[in-house]
């Protein structure tokens, strides 16, 4: 027992300690070393050391009540604010990053991770949700089924929970022209899922520039050349179809070349 002792105060009295950012001296000052006849070793006034007792002093303040039985209003907003999550973009970007990682572990760990960020923190990810589809869309043409997968089920979180608007721009900017007929492929599934999600009235009397971005995208994938594509492309053009106001809106907004094809698919879906 006093060999160990020994070695507590050699010890002791080499290292310093600070205390929210103030040296105060030694280990020693803080511990009293015990003589052979002591039995117990006297506890430290924390009024003695300054930096302890404006701690106490904050902790008795906190535990006061007002009269109304309830905590200081101060205390109650600074315990709302630290508890509030971090900003969508520091937690979002490091897992966009992930998801190109070429370890497939990681990779589908970072895009769950992204679906759960879509879910929970819905219209706040508008600000990121450009940047992680156009990651997700691209790792849609990997070859494993299993990222595949993953990367439909984080879009269609997406799609689910982020504003039409944001959704509609960040699908078309990833993958619209994508070289890859599996990123195409997924826009046009995904641009499906939107228009079921919105509903052919809101989607045809909404914005102008969302009808008319929307039609021209899906114009464009229904007359593509791979038939996966041109799948989706089609179901949410004839889901559209049951519109009274559908041929209307393609005449007005879709390109001159591709208008007889269109209005075709429209019509045979009524």
């Amino acid at each position: 027992m006093k060999r160990k002792e020994n070695i507590l105060v050699a010890v002791t009295t080499n290292i310093n300690c600070v205390i929210a950012g103030r040296k105060i001296g030694s280990l020693r000052d803080l511990v009293r070393q015990r003589s052979p006849g002591e039995d117990h070793v006297e506890p430290v006034d924390s009024r003695n050391v300054p930096e302890v007792a404006e701690l106490s002093q904050e902790r008795r303040s906190e535990a006061q009540l007002d009269p109304t039985g309830n905590k200081p209003a101060a205390l109650r907003q600074r315990r709302r604010a630290d508890s509030n999550i971090k900003p969508a973009e520091s937690r979002a970007a490091p897992k966009a990053v992930d998801v190109k990682n070429l370890r497939s572990m990681v990779s589908r760990a970072a895009m769950t991770t992204l679906a759960h960020l879509y879910a929970h923190l819905q219209r706040k990810m508008d600000q990121e949700v450009e940047s992680t589809a156009c990651v997700l869309l691209h790792k849609a043409g990997e070859s494993s089924q299993f990222i595949r997968e993953d990367v439909e089920a984080a879009l269609s979180m997406m799609v689910q929970n982020c504003s039409p608007g944001r959704v509609l721009h960040a699908l078309l900017t990833g993958g619209l022209s994508h070289r890859n007929a599996a990123v195409r492929r997924c826009t046009a599934q995904h641009l499906e899922k939107l228009a079921c999600l919105l509903g052919a009235s809101r989607l045809l009397n909404g914005k102008k520039d969302f009808t008319c971005r929307f039609l021209t995208a899906v114009s464009k994938l229904a007359l593509d050349s791979a038939q996966e594509v041109r799948l989706h492309a089609r179901n949410a053009l004839r889901f559209l179809g049951s519109h009274e106001g559908c041929l209307q809106m393609v005449e007005k907004f879709v390109a001159p070349r591709d208008k007889t094809s269109i209005k075709d698919i429209v019509t045979k879906s009524r």
